[in-house]
């Protein structure tokens, strides 16, 4: 009887897990923007789509580093953007890969030329 009382004791005084939150970061690429609602969708690499309010000077393809808040769940799908930060924009979708005549390493990045003379520069 005394176990079973020391027992039942114990286990009303081991608190309760602590929620699962926190904050984290993910890189995602704009997908879609709305700027009659000043809206962006960005999409992850894994296909998770979020949205943000901010449309700025976004691009569709452009890189963004997004710091989440998990809101205490194991279900990345709920999570919320709190800060949107432009982390960039490739190269590659922003020429037309049909006119490429040569891409080299120049050692400190690519250089790009293309048929109709240009140059492109990427780090």
């Amino acid at each position: 009887m005394k176990r079973l009382i020391v027992a039942t004791l114990m286990a009303t005084m081991i608190p309760a897990a602590p929620a699962l939150t926190g904050t984290y970061a993910k890189t995602a690429v704009v997908s879609e923007i709305d700027q009659a609602a000043d809206v962006v969708h960005v999409e992850t690499p894994s296909g998770i789509k979020y949205e943000f309010s901010g449309c700025e000077d976004y691009e569709l393809g452009d890189f963004v580093s997004l710091l989440m808040d998990d809101k205490g769940t194991v279900d990345i799908r709920d999570d919320e953007v709190l800060a949107a930060t432009y982390a960039g924009c490739s190269m590659m979708d922003m020429i037309d890969m049909r006119n490429v005549l040569c891409i080299e390493d120049s050692g400190e990045g690519v250089l790009i030329t293309t048929t109709d003379g240009g140059y492109y520069w990427e780090r």
